[in-house]
């Protein structure tokens, strides 16, 4: 996709790149491809496929959203925490991107439709030792 928008070629070299792209694409989706390229705003597909995922996902009932645990879940651990998380947000199914971080001890944090759920011993602590400061 990036060849479409690179400055080096010319609209014609564009043409003929993109023609090769949308060959297996639906009519519909052909067509919709077509304006974008016509308008030169190729630039923007991935964000127009990421809002249109979004927005499929979103019909189908699932949410998308992070995991940050200090070491590697298991498959149960995940499918789990997944569960809980759907419960806790009333939503049919969540599908959780993982992400280790060592520096959170232990525990995980769970980012979903803009809200964060903070289990980290990190968090913990730091929360115990302003109390204990005070």
């Amino acid at each position: 996709g990036e060849e479409v928008t690179d400055i080096r070629l010319d609209f014609k070299q564009k043409q003929i790149i993109f023609d090769e792209l949308i060959e297996k694409a639906s009519p519909m989706m052909s067509t919709f491809m077509q304006i974008v390229f016509e308008n030169k705003r190729m630039d923007i597909m991935p964000a127009i496929l990421e809002n249109f995922n979004v927005r499929v996902d979103a019909l189908s009932g699932i949410v998308k959203g992070k995991i940050t645990s200090a070491v590697v879940l298991t498959k149960e651990q995940k499918e789990t925490i997944e569960k809980q998380v759907a419960n806790k947000f009333s939503i049919a199914t969540i599908q959780l991107e993982e992400k280790v971080d060592e520096t959170i001890v232990g525990g995980v944090i769970v980012e979903a439709q803009g809200k964060i759920i903070d289990g980290s011993v990190k968090t913990q602590l730091t929360k115990l030792r302003m109390l204990l400061s005070k």
